[in-house]
């Protein structure tokens, strides 16, 4: 673009006003990329655009920040740029978004840790993960806020149940209640799931919870220990697969066996507990037994085969090549195999 004309430069220069040099510099590389070219065709000078907010010079120590981003959006808008603004607007909208998950999330915050709400909020300020001073001290205070362990393992959940919802890109913060949700025998959360008190919410917090990557330290036979196929609810209570097909939480759930078999740990009806058979009347539709804590499926033929082929598949480690050539050298010195060396 020619910038002789007076009235379109002076344009420019308004709208790339700066107003601080905050010290700070942003990690990408940036949306707009300016170069200003002398008469004599000599580069004079590269000016890089961050976010609509920000202007990179390499002689400035880091960025700066715009005295009114929207005039050099609407200047670039006016030549046949739409794109950044578009790319704004959007941003915006997402954070306005964000910051609408974070009301809601603290406002689902369990009474009694209030207090460590600011420190909790800047893990995602900093990407910082959760320190175990501060998860201990935030179990003690629920355990003396909820004496019931219920009632306290439905507070998480309800917790978790909130902001965003997503089991991944989630904002840094939300995986606080999911690591308190980790420390909890997976017998409280399936007995608070069967509490009448659970709701909608305390659902969605719990397949959160369990379809969410290494969640609990034995996330695997956690869920492997869930009732295969869920016995009813009572007469007008709806699943929480289905009342969670309803929500934006239910996109999470869809993908893998594991993770709809978590999803469908339907509650119980009124008196049934786990590891017993479940005595409902015709009324209440409830005829599927639930099976006995720890009872795994026995594996099929098929499963074996699998699993042998995967072992010899995967990379050995070193104590395992060793092993493995010691045995074929005292193979070639005896003339006859010790064994078969079988991977652990």
């Amino acid at each position: 673009m020619d910038l002789s004309d007076l009235a379109e430069s002076t344009q420019l220069r308004t709208a790339m006003a700066v107003e601080s040099l905050p010290g700070f510099h942003c990690m990408c590389l940036g949306d707009v990329r300016f170069e200003f070219f002398g008469r004599d065709g000599e580069r004079l000078a590269v000016v890089v655009l961050h976010h609509g907010a920000t202007l990179r010079w390499g002689q400035w120590e880091g960025d700066a920040v715009l005295a009114n981003g929207y005039l050099l959006l609407a200047w670039l808008d006016r030549h046949g740029m739409p794109g950044p603004t578009e790319q704004f607007e959007a941003d915006r909208q997402r954070a306005e978004e964000g910051a609408e998950e974070e009301r809601s999330w603290l406002a689902a915050m369990p009474t009694g840790l209030e207090g460590s709400a600011d420190r909790i909020l800047d893990l995602s300020r900093t990407g910082a993960r959760p320190s175990p001073d501060l998860l201990a001290g935030l179990t003690e205070r629920l355990q003396s806020t909820f004496p019931d362990p219920v009632e306290r393992v439905l507070a998480l959940l309800h917790w978790h149940g909130s902001g965003s919802g997503r089991c991944s890109g989630y904002p840094v913060h939300e995986d606080v209640p999911g690591q308190l949700l980790g420390r909890v025998p997976i017998a409280d959360l399936l007995t608070a799931l069967a509490d009448q008190r659970a709701e909608e919410r305390h659902d969605a917090g719990a397949v959160r919870h369990l379809v969410g990557w290494k969640t609990r330290p034995r996330q695997k036979l956690d869920v492997a220990g869930l009732p295969r196929t869920p016995a009813r609810p009572a007469a007008g209570a709806c699943s929480p697969l289905r009342r969670l097909g309803q929500t934006k939480s239910r996109r999470t759930v869809v993908g893998t066996p594991a993770r709809l078999k978590a999803a469908n740990a339907v509650r119980a009806p009124d008196g049934a507990t786990r590891g017993s058979p479940s005595e409902a009347s015709p009324e209440k539709g409830c005829t599927v037994p639930l099976p006995p804590p720890g009872r795994a499926r026995p594996p099929t033929e098929g499963g074996r085969r699998a699993h042998a082929s995967r072992l010899r598949s995967r990379p050995r480690s070193r104590e395992e090549r060793s092993a493995g050539q010691q045995d074929a050298q005292e193979q070639s010195i005896l003339g006859e195999p010790r064994g078969t060396f079988c991977h652990q």
